[in-house]
């Protein structure tokens, strides 16, 4: 490698980095509010926020949130086009 260009390289390399980081960043939050506005809907997440300390759910809050979550996520695992298969459970 030239050593003149190995700076440039780390650079570039630098971006790429944080571009990725900044994209999983949006990622997340996407999730975090699709995820926050379905639970509103939802009565029992309602009633399991105001039964226990205002700002966190009961355990079937809890439990509404991990279906949320986990069923796109495992149809995605599931997906024979990326050469996935069912997920054992």
């Amino acid at each position: 490698m030239n050593t003149t260009a190995r700076p440039a390289l780390l650079r570039r390399g630098s971006a790429l980095e944080y571009a990725t980081l900044g994209w999983n960043v949006v990622g997340i939050v996407v999730l975090a509010v699709a995820a926050i506005a379905a639970l509103k809907e939802r009565p029992s997440w309602q009633r399991g926020i105001a039964a226990s300390d205002g700002a966190h759910p009961a355990a079937a809050g809890d439990e509404q949130l991990s279906h949320i979550v986990a069923g796109p996520w495992r149809r995605w695992l599931d997906d024979p086009r990326r050469g996935g298969s069912p997920v054992r459970r």
